[in-house]
């Protein structure tokens, strides 16, 4: 929804118009003929909040390499999915130009997963590895700030860093594609 108002669309399109939003990944599943139990470094198990006693005898495998993998260690691949259907509250926040924060908020609040929380449930039962999902999940909570940095410039076309949640921002800083409209 915040990549279709960068766009231009005006919040009460999005919010009358959209039912759903799906995204997906795929993520490399571990070679069966090769399956190891093995313990990530804890650096990873930090960047999902894995930490503590509770994650110590977590049970996580990963492909050491064969011939019938091709020494890679993974076989095949799993769809991950992030499904967010709309509802009534939604519409409104959406309309009512909410934050990414807040509409994040209400779905959590509703029971949505994340991409990253989807394929770590693959992870616990084995079907791929942590670093897999981390790779093809990316850091999910700079991504969002990634997305807005790569598309805002300068109307000259000089790069800039966008404007943060909250903050003013001029005139001339707009999506990149975006063709200004002042009437």
């Amino acid at each position: 929804m915040v990549r279709l108002s960068d766009m231009g669309m005006e919040h009460f399109l999005i919010a009358s118009a959209l039912n759903g939003v799906i995204a997906q990944r795929l993520a490399r599943t571990i070679c069966k003929s090769c399956r190891a139990r093995y313990f990530p470094p804890k650096h990873l198990l930090q960047q999902v909040g894995w930490v503590g006693p509770a994650h110590e005898t977590l049970n996580l495998y990963h492909g050491e390499g064969c011939r019938q993998c091709h020494d890679s260690g993974h076989r095949g691949r799993i769809g991950i999915y992030e499904i967010m259907e709309m509802d009534v509250t939604l519409r409104e926040m959406v309309h009512n130009h909410c934050d990414e924060g807040e509409l994040r908020a209400h779905l959590q609040a509703r029971g949505f997963m994340t991409l990253r929380e989807e394929g770590l449930i693959c992870v616990q039962k084995g079907i791929t590895t942590l670093e897999e999902i981390l790779r093809v999940t990316h850091a999910e909570d700079s991504e969002a700030e990634e997305d807005r940095g790569r598309k805002w410039v300068r109307q000259s076309g000089t790069p800039q860093s966008p404007p943060r949640q909250g903050e003013p921002h001029d005139e001339a800083d707009q999506p990149v594609g975006a063709a200004a409209s002042h009437t």
